[in-house]
């Protein structure tokens, strides 16, 4: 609405409300009131109010003597009259603001002191008038408010479907579209209707070229045409798809590509299109297959590396054990010419000693090359009954040197019986072995949770380690001290981190040169439910 304007049609020029309403062409509506959508301006519809006219229609008949005044206040500080005068010597005076389209309107309305008793129906006539002209004025607001709003969506949505369009349009992945009612009159297949410039790049097909043909062009002899029927399957299911497809170039070289194949559905819900995204994954897939390759042949090499050490193991135990059985046979057989031959006998000595630790070792290369990937024979350990026996085992070597082995209260674990049991007696016998001599062993074995783990320590007050030998201590055959001070094969270590590797689990150690070190590793938990089958079996 506009403001107060003079009208002129007339003889006599009168004040009057100029209501301007413009008019869209609409399009079509789905029935829900405003759901219709605006294009071009038709013009506009023109409503002319006088406002004596209005004024005198709320006063017909009522016999009273009513003024009425208006004045416009919207700018601060100064009135803009827009209709009657203020009557003098009134009885009765009534003023009130209004806002009229935007604009604050005062209305005052006066009472002669001889006019009767006001009729207050002619008062309801005028402000239903005034009322009229607000909500006229309020609809007015409301669809121009409702035609900024569709604009600033349309501007939005077309600034999106820019910026995916250019997204679509500079992407380094292949964008296809097809059609999903168009189809190939010979093969019933979908017709290509958009490529994006990385299709034309990837695949050497011009655009022109693609649109119009099928997604079968890129097909060739060692696409996977099981692959291709799930494709196909999904697509008349309406569902999404993804796979891994060898596709042929136009100048028939092979390429892989990861392709991400969806639906896309119209306003009514109905598959209208499908759109298919193609990235080019060959370096990757043949980098995978060099990989795999590679791993297939490193586990056949660690299969026959495992099969040749078990076999030398065994033949070479046999001629040692003849060694020491004819040294033993043969020490007897000159024993009177032993008698004072320091030098024979120290030679013997060398001789025995030798094979004995041949066979130690070779008995150690035979139990690192069994602890396999596998870890066969999964089993639900008791850990309190593993260190019992472990202590059995020990006892007298416990008593001989005044050693003592402390616990916590062991879980329950899950792994390969004889290699976990192989694993604490290797930490346990090396913290008992390597000790200060005028010290009495001490190994506390403690654990706690770790989450999805146990994590176990096993604590001696031994010799200790320096720490640059903390990083090499569990390689194979490492030794850090001579063997006339502490015997060994320089195996146990190992043994320990590729049965504890083989469970799922970490070892690692802390140490300091003359106070002891502390071995840490840790364990998965077994579940709940297998805990409480093993001890209901133990029970029964």
């Amino acid at each position: 609405m506009g403001s107060t304007s003079v009208l002129v049609q007339e003889e006599e020029s009168h004040t009057g409300l100029l209501v301007f309403y413009p008019v869209y062409h609409q399009k079509k509506s789905d029935g829900k009131a405003g759901s219709g959508t605006f294009s071009r301006l038709r013009g506009f519809a023109l409503l002319v109010l006088r406002l004596d006219y209005l004024v005198a229609e709320a006063l017909i008949d009522s016999g009273v003597e009513l003024s009425v005044h208006i004045v416009d206040n919207t700018e601060p500080g100064q009135q803009e009259h827009i209709f009657g005068d203020i009557k003098p010597n009134a009885q009765y005076a009534f003023s009130d603001t209004m806002d009229i389209a935007g604009r604050s309107w005062r209305v005052d309305t006066t009472v002669s002191s001889s006019a009767a008793p006001m009729q207050w129906a002619s008062w309801l006539m005028l402000l239903g008038g005034l009322l009229f002209t607000a909500l006229i004025t309020a609809g007015l607001v409301h669809l121009i408010h409702r035609r900024e709003v569709v604009e600033s969506l349309v501007r939005r949505r077309t600034s999106e479907l820019r910026m995916l369009s250019s997204i679509v349009a500079n992407s380094n992945d292949s964008f296809m579209i097809t059609d999903a009612r168009e189809q190939d009159q010979t093969t019933g297949r979908r017709r290509i209707v958009y490529v994006n410039d990385s299709f034309t790049r990837q695949t050497g097909y011009s655009r022109e070229e693609a649109v119009g043909d099928t997604p079968y062009l890129l097909h060739g002899l060692k696409t996977d045409k099981k692959l291709v029927q799930e494709l196909s399957d999904s697509i008349t299911q309406g569902v999404p798809f993804r796979g891994e497809f060898l596709y042929y170039k136009k100048n028939n070289d092979s390429y892989w590509v990861d392709v991400n194949v969806v639906p896309i559905k119209n306003e009514e819900g109905e598959i209208s299109h499908y759109g298919a995204v193609q990235r080019d994954i060959t370096d990757f897939k043949l980098a995978r297959l060099e990989r795999e390759n590679l791993i297939g042949k490193l586990m056949d090499s660690n299969e026959e590396l495992a099969r040749f050490a078990y076999v030398c193991s065994h033949d070479l135990q046999e001629p040692l054990r003849m060694i020491r059985s004819f040294t033993d046979k043969l020490q007897s057989h000159i024993a009177d010419d032993l008698v004072n031959d320091e030098k024979g006998r120290k030679y013997f000595g060398f001789i025995t000693d030798g094979a004995e630790r041949a066979q130690n070792l070779i008995s150690d290369i035979l139990a690192y090359s069994s602890v396999d990937n596998s870890t066969a024979k999964l089993e639900r350990i008791d850990g309190m009954e593993l260190i019992d026996n472990i202590k059995q085992l020990m006892a007298a070597a416990l008593k001989d040197n005044g050693g003592r082995i402390t616990h916590d209260a062991l879980p329950y674990i899950q792994g390969n019986k004889t290699q976990l049991y192989q694993l604490f007696q290797n930490l346990i016998n090396n913290a008992l072995k390597y000790q200060k001599p005028d010290a009495l062993p001490h190994v506390h074995f403690g654990v706690t949770d770790a989450g999805k783990y146990w994590q176990f320590s096993i604590k001696d007050n031994g010799i200790g380690i320096e720490q640059r030998h903390l990083a090499k201590i569990f390689d194979v055959f490492q030794r850090l001290h001579r063997r006339s001070e502490y015997s060994g094969t320089g195996v146990g270590l190992s043994i320990c981190k590729k049965v504890v590797e083989r469970h799922g689990g970490n070892l690692w150690v802390e140490s300091e040169k003359g106070v002891g070190s502390i071995f840490h590793f840790t364990l998965l938990k077994p579940t709940l439910m297998e805990v409480n089958n093993e001890r209901e079996r133990k029970a029964s």
